[in-house]
């Protein structure tokens, strides 16, 4: 059967669909993603009651356990009016599994695999003077999840790393029928059998 092509094109074809709709659960049930009111990643949105937890780190290290689902991290820093207005880099390491990052409310990258360190660039004039907002949205598939260990969190050419963020879990796995995750196959993997 694996050498039929038709086959394995039909394998694929399912396995889209299921992660299409699994994606599709995950969204739907992200209060971090709100339709109505404040999405967590508005420099406006109240954060100040999420726990702080360091970065970078694996969260089952820091005492969430085996969690795994969708975790939000936020961090405010203070720019001085010398960098403000300058493009620059936020250079984040790995993330393990995905990541979609925010700066001040504005998509400024994403990621969908843990092997890529991450490096996003901040446009010129989004960087302010005073206070900025970091909103990370981390996917972890399974395993541990987070911000890889010995990888620092920075702006590039900027100094040192960025240090605790709030973090809000909003999503588990546990909440999701088995079988609402998708098995994601490797027609590679099927060739390789």
């Amino acid at each position: 059967m694996l050498k039929d092509q038709n086959y394995l094109a039909s394998l694929a074809r399912e396995d889209q669909v299921n992660q299409e709709q699994w994606y599709n659960h995950i969204n739907q049930n992200d209060s971090g993603l709100p339709i109505d009111g404040l999405p967590c990643y508005d420099p406006a949105f109240d954060a100040s009651a999420w726990p702080t937890i360091p970065v970078p780190s694996v969260w089952e290290d820091e005492g969430l356990g085996a969690f795994n689902g969708v975790l939000w991290f936020r961090k405010e820093i203070e720019i001085p009016a010398s960098w403000a207005g300058d493009p620059t880099t936020l250079e984040m390491g790995n993330v393990i599994d995905e990541d979609i990052v925010y700066f001040n409310g504005i998509k400024i990258g994403t990621l969908p695999s843990q092997y890529i360190p991450r490096k996003y660039d901040i446009p010129k004039g989004l960087l302010l003077e005073g206070k900025n907002t970091i909103v990370v949205r981390v996917v972890n598939l399974s395993g541990k999840g987070g911000f890889y260990k010995g990888e620092a969190v920075s702006s590039s050419n900027r100094g040192s790393g960025l240090g605790h963020f709030r973090r809000m879990a909003v999503f588990d796995w546990g909440q999701v029928r088995p079988d609402a995750r998708p098995f994601l196959r490797s027609v590679a993997t099927y060739g390789l059998v």
